[in-house]
This record gives structure tokens, sequence and C-alpha cells, in this order.
């Protein structure tokens, strides 16, 4: 450590009182201290300049608080966007659910169509077979019966002439 010298009370005009007496906080931290200290050593010519820079200094100080509300403003701003931007997520979920859950329902919807037309060509089938067989039972019975008989030997006997006999066994 440095050994200050030690100097009479008001030896020299510019003389650190912080030096002097062994402050270690500087009295130019304090406002109210500085701008005293500024009004005697400023010559009263420059105490235009010195208002200027006060009125400088305040129109940067209220530029700052405007800045600040414009940055609290877009912060809210954003902070809302974020919020809507996670209400639209959740509602694009919620959108993809609903159409996951109409694409199964049409995939089920499908199947069962599917499954019905099967059912019903199988049925048509059966029918069809069905039909068929009662013609066959039908033309057989038809053809077991007597009006078969004479109806079959009257055609021949006009194809073949009178007095025509069919084949009996």
């Amino acid at each position: 450590m440095r050994a200050n010298p030690v100097l009479a009370p008001r030896e020299g005009t510019s003389t650190n009182p912080g030096h002097v007496l062994r402050l270690v906080a500087s009295i130019l931290e304090n406002p109210a201290v500085t701008k005293k200290l500024l009004k005697g050593v400023i010559p009263l010519l420059d105490k235009e300049e010195v208002e200027k820079l006060d009125l400088d200094l305040e129109i940067s100080r209220l530029c700052h608080e405007v800045g600040q509300a414009q940055a609290d403003s877009i912060r809210t701003k954003m902070v809302c966007a974020q919020q809507r931007a996670t209400e639209l997520e959740g509602q694009v979920a919620d959108l993809g659910a609903q159409e996951q859950k109409a694409i199964e329902e049409l995939k089920k919807m499908r199947e069962d169509r599917d499954a019905t037309i099967q059912k019903l060509k199988k049925e048509n089938a059966e029918l069809k077979a069905k039909e068929i067989l009662a013609k066959n039972s039908a033309i057989e019975e038809y053809k077991s019966s007597d009006d078969f008989l004479e109806a079959a030997e009257q055609a021949a006997s006009k194809y073949f002439g009178e007095g025509f006999d069919l084949c009996k066994t």
C-alpha cells in the first residue's frame, strides 16, 4: 500500500478531497453535490449550455421511457400471440383427432358396405339357383302332366298332319 502525503487543510486549490480527507466514496457520486459544485464552477455564460444538456437528458429519459413502453407493449403482444398460437395448435390437434376419427368411421362404413354387397351377391346367386331349380321343376311337372301330352299331340298333328302318333314307350 502506498502512503498518502498528509497535507494541511486548504493547502493547494486543486487537491483531491478524497486524498485529503481519506474518503473511500467520491462525493461526485451524489447528484445534488455534483450540481452544487457545477453551479459554482461553470461560468454564467455556460448556464444555457447546462440547461440545454439537462433538456437533452430529459428528452433522452423520455425516449427511453417511450422505448420501454413500446417494448412492454411488444412483449404483451408477443405473449398474446404466443397464447393464440398455443390455442391454435390445440385446435389443430383436436381437428387432427377428429379427422382420424372420421377416417376410422369411413373405413368401418366401407367395410360394412363391402360385407353387405358380398352378402347380397351371395343371396342373389342363391335366388338365381333357386329360380332355375323352380323353372326346371315346373317344366318337369308340366311335362309329366296330361296337359303337356295333349298339347304336344296337337302341335305334332298340326305339323306332321292328322293321324301322326308320337312314339310312346
